[in-house]
């Protein structure tokens, strides 16, 4: 969180990636630079030719949690 605050931001992206075989497991949650709480972890599954799509999915499911 200190290179949130030194930057400036108010929030951070917390995640992973887990990679098993071609398929793709992502997740993610908002954190927040003053307090460290969390919006729910949220994630997505999918192909790894698919990370893009996975990548936009993740976001929305992120941004409206």
């Amino acid at each position: 969180m200190r290179i949130g605050r030194r930057l400036g931001a108010g929030r951070f992206v917390d995640g992973s990636v887990i990679a098993t075989g071609s398929r793709l497991t992502i997740s993610s949650a908002l954190v927040s630079v003053s307090d460290g709480r969390s919006t729910p972890l949220q994630a997505v599954r999918g192909h790894v030719d698919s990370l893009e799509s996975l990548a936009r999915r993740l976001s929305v499911e992120i941004l409206t949690a």
